[in-house]
């Protein structure tokens, strides 16, 4: 049964030129360049092509189809599990899957996979978009589908109050009526961006701790949580977010389930590795609430294991680092005996000791070891597993150094 119609947005009847050429050959070679140096390649090519050509964007995407995926926390997630559902029904489809979301690098992203004539050589893209870059994104890429994940605090300094990044996102939203709306039905503030909109809506959310659901207009429909892969609550909520845009686009809810039931974590979200002789994972943890979330699934854990804090302040992170104090360490200092050592790193790891202290946890556990080199060695010398917990730069510096040693793929693949 379909819900929804979707209306492929209108040509912007940009004829080609000479400067999308240049702005794509530019991308395309730059980004070689920077991956045969063993960069990412996410941000300087987009920044040159867009130098090159302001509307590249616009040029690019007037035969795609975009899901714009946004919201504080989830939004990589979510992208790659709509991608892979988008797959697994037969579509043509690539996202941004480094998850470098600000309008360069989605510039870059587009360039990536067109040809020299401007042409993008796929049918829909799943868009991972900033919530700042919101504004300008939509007035280019015209999404038919917007999925919001939630909207809590985080970076401070960038947004402010969460209420003004809601803001920034109803005010994007209106320059696209035409889109679907995929809301989070339990986080407030996402769910009253629907308020004055004309936009149609498909709200998503999770009954119970377990039961993942969709609701549209009055109508609930069900998910099966049996195939997902991940059952932290958190991937609940994503895989009926990813369930949501997939729905908007006519593709049943049986082959979501099946396409999420194949599904492997995005890089640093979750992700496994073995390092040394300790069984690792890593999860990002960037603000309270994505934070909070990891610790409540460590208080199930009753067997030995390592913890390891990696907090940063750099721009991309948010220089304000108040926000650990809303983060409930004091719930997890309750249950430390599984936890036998705690490892701090990162340019707030001091300051995240002090933290740990203040909530109650034990100074003999707690070990600061600023060097990744040494940070890596003391983990993996024994077979108690490791849980890795950076913020999003922390993510990135030592992901690169593990996967030298474990041959994780490239943040980008």
């Amino acid at each position: 049964m379909r819900f929804f119609t979707l209306q492929k947005k209108s040509n912007h009847n940009i004829s080609f030129h000479i400067r999308t050429f240049l702005a794509v050959f530019i991308c395309r070679i730059s980004t070689s360049m920077l991956r045969i140096f063993g960069h990412g390649g996410t941000v300087l090519p987009g920044r040159l092509a867009l130098f090159i050509n302001k509307d590249l964007l616009l040029d690019l995407s007037k035969d795609v189809r975009v899901t714009l995926i946004t919201g504080t926390n989830g939004k990589s997630t979510v992208c790659r599990m709509t991608e892979q559902i988008f797959s697994a029904a037969g579509i043509k489809v690539f996202s941004n899957r480094s998850g470098a979301n600000l309008p360069a690098c989605i510039a870059a992203e587009f360039a990536r996979h067109s040809n020299l004539r401007g042409q993008c050589l796929f049918d829909r893209a799943v868009i991972e978009c900033d919530e700042a870059a919101m504004l300008k994104v939509c007035r280019q890429l015209f999404p038919e589908c917007i999925v919001i994940t939630n909207i809590s605090s985080d970076q401070a300094d960038r947004f402010g109050a969460p209420e003004n990044t809601a803001r920034l996102i109803k005010e994007s939203i209106s320059d696209v009526p035409d889109a679907v709306l995929c809301l989070n039905n339990e986080c407030p503030l996402t769910s009253s961006l629907s308020r004055s909109l004309t936009n149609s809506i498909i709200r998503f959310g999770v009954k119970n701790g377990r039961s993942p659901y969709l609701l549209i207009g009055n109508t609930e429909q069900k998910l099966s949580e049996s195939k997902i892969k991940f059952p932290e609550i958190y991937n609940l909520y994503n895989a009926a977010a990813a369930s949501a845009a997939s729905l908007a686009a006519n593709i049943n809810v049986n082959t979501s389930g099946s396409a999420l039931a194949r599904f492997e974590c995005v890089f640093g979200r979750g992700e496994e590795f073995v390092l040394g002789l300790s069984k690792s994972r890593m999860i990002l943890v960037k603000n309270p609430a994505g934070f909070n979330y990891c610790l409540e699934q460590l208080l199930l854990c009753s067997s030995p294991m390592k913890i390891v804090f990696i907090i940063n302040d750099a721009p991309a992170d948010g220089t304000d680092i108040a926000w650990l104090k809303a983060v409930n360490f004091e719930v997890l200092s309750l249950k430390q005996l599984p936890f036998t050592d705690i490892y701090i790193s990162g340019t707030c790891s001091d300051a995240v000791a002090a933290r740990l202290l203040e909530a109650g946890f034990e100074q003999s556990k707690l070990k600061i070891i600023k060097n990744h080199r040494r940070l890596l060695k003391a983990v993996s010398s024994d077979y108690i597993p490791t849980l890795f917990l950076p913020n999003y730069t922390a993510m990135f510096r030592i992901r690169k150094k593990i996967a030298r040693r474990t041959g994780l793929k490239k943040f980008y693949e």
